[in-house]
């Protein structure tokens, strides 16, 4: 699993805009709204992606996985706070 890590406004997102339109696979973001302009975002970027979806849809699992090959997901640390009621203070990742 790569990891895209910059701080707020340095194009983490954009890096994921660009994965998507290469790979297919689906950016999850925090929510609705964001995934609009995520989306438009990518038009502008003259980039085909696959339309984004939120947390909420990702976490439920409301979306069909027979045509998604991988997920892309934006601020990582975001969703993991989304699905929690304490604050998580720390987290550890495989290289």
């Amino acid at each position: 699993m790569e990891k895209i890590i910059l701080e707020r406004g340095q194009g983490k997102t954009t890096e994921l805009i660009k994965k998507s339109a290469e790979s297919g696979h689906y950016i999850v973001c925090f929510s609705i709204d964001e995934a609009s302009r995520i989306s438009a975002e990518a038009r502008s970027m003259g980039l085909d992606i696959p339309l984004p979806i939120s947390y909420g849809e990702f976490i439920g699992g409301k979306y069909s996985s027979r045509n998604i090959k991988g997920f892309l997901i934006d601020n990582a640390d975001l969703l993991i706070e989304s699905i929690s009621k304490v604050p998580v203070t720390a987290i550890t990742m495989t290289t």
